[in-house]
């Protein structure tokens, strides 16, 4: 958040890499790659081999390529990267409101399915995704991805949500759907 506000170049910056690495063919996966190897070099991970997160890092990379245009008011970068972007999207539309078995931020949990936090970084991301559609003309996809994500939202709160358990009298969010009596601070 500090180099959206302070200087918006700072974040496409650190973004950069990561579409220069996936656009040029260097992960073989759909999703985002996680990391792109230690400090100097960036030469990712061609074998897949690294820490998967798909759902989190498509999330977040929709979310930061949208707080970069809406600062920076660069919706060239935007159209730039439209096509990795909606690639990402596709599996955030496929993934999100019920996440498979992955790990996530949320690590001291391990790998879980269903995990709520997951869910709704996925679902803004859906969203961050609509916006970029619309600031770059693609009004139809759009439309669709403003629908996909009100959609599942409605659902997530039913999903993700528990009213009461034995150890909460009021509603909170869970750490994965139907875990009632634990909880979720949601950092999304």
């Amino acid at each position: 958040p500090v180099a959206v506000y302070t200087n918006p170049t700072i974040l496409k910056w650190m973004l950069d890499p990561l579409f220069i690495n996936q656009e040029a063919g260097h992960w073989p996966f759909k999703y985002s790659i996680h990391d792109l190897g230690l400090f100097p070099n960036a030469t990712g991970h061609d074998d897949g081999n690294d820490e998967k997160q798909p759902l989190e890092e498509c999330g977040d990379m929709l979310i930061m390529t949208l707080a970069y245009a809406q600062r920076s008011n660069d919706n060239a970068y935007l159209s730039e990267h439209y096509e990795l972007l909606k690639q990402w999207n596709h599996y955030l539309v496929n993934d999100s409101l019920i996440p498979m078995n992955q790990i996530s931020t949320d690590d001291f949990a391990g790998a879980l399915a269903n995990q709520t936090n997951l869910a709704i970084k996925g679902i803004i991301g859906i969203e961050a995704m609509a916006q970029i559609a619309n600031r770059t003309d693609h009004v139809k996809d759009g439309k669709h991805f403003t629908h996909t994500a009100h959609k599942y939202v409605r659902k997530w709160m039913d999903f993700g949500i528990a009213e009461t358990s034995d150890n909460f009298t009021l509603p909170h969010t869970t750490l994965a759907y139907g875990m009632n009596n634990t909880y979720s601070l949601l950092y999304n």
